[in-house]
């Protein structure tokens, strides 16, 4: 290929020629990473030839207040100045502006600075950033006066070169070591073994290459990748070529490439005079499509009369041929395909005339392009075939109770096909409460009613039950209805308490609570003396009234009142309220009057007057040696005449004679009298 030149018309620095090689920007990066990373080994002087010229580079900067002079020697000939003039630094910041032209926006980018004055004085002061620069901006090099062309030579030449140092005044400071530089073109080595991988759209290209070497005459800066469609015309991928590093392995990238196409790549080699190589062997590579299409949008369905139709946008890719078209009965479930054939790329409607009446069905659509690859299923919308018409009712429905549920049964509907049947309950006709929110019984009918809450049924009730057959466009059909009453077996509870009251006659009344049972609608009530199995009395009352009495119960005995509960259904409270009743009355008799007492041959006879009492049962005697102390009994039994005969030998005291009634009570405000005094 051609060497790519450029010049410096009004330059003090250019040659006789007026020709200066270009160089980009692998240079800059090549010496930045890899020279330097020979550091130890960077010469003072560095030569090379394109066979045209020689290129003569002081990798070191040059100090402001001194100039260069190039000088070389033909073989067998002397030393002679290859440039008539000194060679020095550019000092004026805005003529270095105005030379490198378009160069220096390059170059402002690079350092963050738009100031010449700036630049220029950090390029003196820093060497390493200096150097940089000198090879990412060709024109900088010679401007800086580190960048030296020598145009009179011939092919074939070996000429020794070395450069000057003189101060301000051109006196002699010091000479570089001499290089020897061949007058030809050097050999360059092409990129060899090109490995290339495709991954979706992308391209990566490897190769290996060796590492820069300032001993070696091997002057590739870097590289450049091409690429083919119809392996004979190549285009550059990239504005800039790829940089030598100081790493043998170069790793390159080329993305967005064309499905189902054939690609050809080859890599060329960029040396420093800006020769470009005719490139490696070129290796030929396919992009196979795997990327699926974009999902399918704004998909549609609607019932039409004669189907549901479902469409949908048409794909932006270009590579869709077809659809495929899929249903479900619930949005997780499209799974069925529809389909045998595609769906024409350009068709995006499907009508479908399988469904079943009063179904909802959902749809997705699924782009499929040339390669074969699918798209992720689109939105599911979903339509009903819209049916309006109701289903006829079972002709017969039955209701069993058992265990605490009732079992509906029914007759199925088998003139159309339906979703289900819903069951009702109630003990109004007309206002009956639906007992299954799903529709039951598709495939057996019949349903298992446990009822409401914790009490479920209320037993002994009749209920409503009613059985509606649902299509697949949700009709409902008529009531068919059956009634059933809840048997009731559960017996009722107790009364929860009683009150008795006992009169001084031996009327015993009494009243008692409620039982907690709400279908109690009568109360047994019996009385039974204790000791004896028969009842005195057995009564039964209804709810209004909670009261009742027994007349002239024997005092001094013990009874046992018993009162059951009876529900409506004549189930009887497993236990009855007991309440024990003694029957007494606690009002004393009369106290006997005129009690005195005369001693006889026989003892001592205490005489009273006859006391007269309902319930008097008989008297009896005490004793006390004080009128105010406690007096004791001194005959057990009761006494039934009115005298009684104590010893001669009684002790001596005070005597008392109390009248006793049935119920035990004792008369009061006896009299005294004395015996032995």
């Amino acid at each position: 290929m051609m060497k790519d030149r450029f010049n410096l018309k009004n330059s003090r620095h250019s040659n006789k020629n007026g020709v200066v090689m270009k160089l980009g920007f692998a240079l800059l990066l090549t010496l930045l990473f890899s020279v330097f990373g020979f550091a130890g080994q960077l010469p003072d002087l560095v030569g090379f030839s394109d066979g045209h010229a020689t290129y003569v580079f002081l990798p070191h900067p040059i100090p402001t207040n001194q100039g260069v002079v190039l000088w070389k020697k033909l073989p067998g000939g002397k030393w002679q100045k290859a440039l008539p003039a000194v060679i020095r630094p550019i000092d004026d910041p805005y003529q270095m502006q105005k030379m490198l032209g378009p160069d220096y926006e390059t170059l402002a980018k690079t350092m963050e600075n738009p100031d010449p004055s700036q630049i220029l004085t950090k390029l003196r002061r820093d060497p390493v950033y200096s150097l940089m620069l000198c090879f990412k901006v060709p024109k900088l090099s010679v401007l800086l006066g580190r960048l030296i062309v020598d145009g009179k030579v011939k092919k074939g030449q070996s000429i020794s070169y070395r450069v000057e140092f003189v101060d301000r005044g051109n006196k002699h400071l010091r000479f570089t070591p001499t290089i020897q530089v061949t007058i030809a073109k050097p050999y360059v080595r092409e990129v060899k073994h090109l490995k290339i991988q495709v991954q979706n759209r992308m391209a990566e290209i490897r190769f290996t290459y060796p590492k820069f070497n300032w001993k070696k005459p091997d002057w590739v800066v870097g590289f450049r990748l091409y690429r083919s469609e119809d392996g004979v015309k190549y285009q550059q991928v990239g504005k800039d070529f790829i940089y030598r590093l100081d790493n043998p392995k170069v790793n390159l990238q080329d993305g967005l490439l064309d499905y189902g196409k054939t690609y050809w790549y080859k890599v060329t080699t960029i040396s420093y005079f800006g020769y470009e190589s005719s490139g490696s062997t070129p290796v030929k590579v396919y992009v196979k499509d795997t990327e699926a299409p974009s999902i399918v949008k704004n998909v549609r369905a609607k019932f039409t009369g004669k189907g549901i139709l479902v469409s949908w946008d048409l794909s932006p890719e270009p590579d869709v041929v077809g659809y495929d078209v899929y249903r479900g009965t619930s949005a997780e479930s499209v799974k069925r395909k529809l389909n045998t054939a595609l769906v024409p790329a350009l068709q995006t409607f499907y009508l479908d005339s399988t469904c079943t009446e009063g179904e909802k069905y959902y749809y997705g659509i699924i782009a499929v392009d040339k390669a074969g690859n699918r798209s992720k299923m689109s939105a599911r919308p979903y339509a009903v075939w819209e049916d309006n018409t109701p289903p006829p009712p079972p002709k017969w429905v039955k209701a069993l109770y058992a265990h605490g549920a009732v079992n509906v049964s029914w007759a199925p509907v088998t003139k159309e096909k339906v979703r289900g049947y819903y069951v009702y309950r109630g003990m109004d006709k007309d206002h009956l409460l639906q007992v299954t929110p799903k529709p039951v019984g598709k495939k057996y009918q019949h349903f298992k009613d446990r009822g409401n809450g914790k009490k479920k049924f209320q037993l002994g009730e009749a209920y409503w039950v009613a059985v509606r057959a649902v299509d697949m466009s949700w009709n409902l059909s008529d009531y068919a209805f059956t009634k059933i009453r809840i048997p009731d077996t559960v017996p009722p509870q107790p009364s929860t308490g009683v009150m008795v009251d006992v009169r001084r006659n031996g009327d015993v009344y009494f009243n008692w609570n409620p039982s907690p049972s709400p279908d109690v609608t009568a109360y047994e009530i019996s009385l039974r003396e204790q000791g004896k199995r028969k009842p005195v009395a057995v009564r039964r009352t209804g709810t209004d009234t909670l009261r009742a009495f027994f007349p002239r119960l024997q005092k001094g005995h013990t009874y046992y009142l018993h009162i059951v509960s009876i529900d409506r259904a004549g189930n009887r409270s497993l236990k009855a309220l007991e309440k024990k009743i003694d029957v007494r009355d606690y009002v004393p008799p009369p106290h006997p009057r005129n009690v005195f007492v005369r001693k006889t041959a026989k003892g001592y006879e205490l005489i009273w007057n006859k006391v007269i009492d309902f319930d008097f049962v008989g008297y009896r005697i005490y004793r006390a040696s004080s009128p105010m102390g406690t007096y004791q009994p001194v005959v057990k039994r009761l006494i039934k005449r009115e005298n009684y005969v104590l010893p001669l030998t009684a002790t001596k005291g005070y005597y008392q004679v109390r009248a006793v009634d049935s119920s035990g009570n004792e008369s009061k405000h006896n009299e005294v009298v004395v015996i032995g005094q």
